[in-house]
């Protein structure tokens, strides 16, 4: 398998022959689930030999990727499935109605096993991980430890298979694992869905457990403006997650962004997600 991670692909393609502006057609129609022709003009005009020739085995290891294993409806109360589509960045269907939620069971290339949610209004939730080495006493997902990392095609083919079933205008990456401990597969899947993926990027949100080690990094980042937490009361959140236990939220508040950031412009909102 070749295609664990964006970078990786790029340059399988540039080894073909592609030049960036092939390189951005074809993840933009992978990414978006379109066609690789551009105003009339079909791919196979316009792309390389070498790599309209690869093209079918590059697919199929894109599509192999993610592949649905099974999908589990979740039945929710009016009241509980609009708050979900407010606060937790959700996701609407084709297949079904935009205000129903549904647990995708996804299979990876090597057989392993993560989940993606869709949820009301457009959003989806994903996965970083296989597996957890955090520790929340209330996450099933790192009851077996971490067992390894998402490469970023991995990430974004999450969302392929969910804009397959549904439309996908949100991603918050919420799922299995914790994703600023797979910080660099992260970042480069926001980078492809916030820009050939037609995502904003005020609608793509990183969920983190508060590993202080990473703010530093991303205060470098200008889409990142805004920061939750899942409890207000300190004694609540150490007994929650360990990675609390060293009160990080001070230390994360006083932070200020490089002078050169674009994040200076933004405000910054951190927030209790009660």
């Amino acid at each position: 398998m070749h295609t664990l991670r964006i970078s990786t692909l790029r340059q399988r393609l540039q080894d073909l022959g592609a030049k960036p502006c092939h390189e951005d057609r074809l993840l933009r129609g992978w990414s978006q689930v379109r066609s690789y022709d551009v105003k009339g003009s079909p791919a196979e005009i316009f792309f390389p030999a070498a790599l309209r020739n690869a093209l079918p085995t590059i697919e199929a290891e894109l599509e192999g990727l993610a592949r649905l294993h099974g999908e589990y409806p979740v039945s929710l109360s009016p009241t509980l499935s609009r708050t979900a589509g407010e606060g937790a960045n959700a996701a609407p269907s084709a297949t079904s109605n935009n205000d129903e939620i549904a647990r995708l069971l996804v299979e990876l290339h090597d057989g392993q096993m993560v989940e993606s949610v869709l949820l009301p209004r457009g959003g989806l939730c994903v996965s970083t991980q296989v597996g957890c080495a955090v520790g929340c006493v209330f996450c099933m997902s790192g009851r077996d430890g971490l067992i390894r990392q998402l490469g970023s095609a991995e990430i974004v083919a999450q969302v392929v298979l969910a804009r397959k079933r549904r439309k996908v205008e949100k991603v918050v990456f919420m799922g299995m694992g914790e994703p600023a401990h797979n910080l660099d597969n992260v970042l480069e899947a926001i980078d492809v869905l916030g820009t050939l993926g037609g995502i904003g990027h005020k609608e793509l949100v990183l969920s983190t457990v508060g590993d202080v080690r990473v703010f530093e990094r991303l205060m470098e980042r200008c889409d990142l403006q805004t920061n939750s937490y899942s409890e207000s009361v300190r004694r609540s959140r150490e007994s929650g997650s360990p990675v609390n236990q060293t009160n990080w939220i001070p230390a994360f508040a006083g932070m200020t962004p490089p002078p050169s950031s674009a994040f200076t412009s933004a405000a910054r909102l951190v927030r209790p997600a009660l």
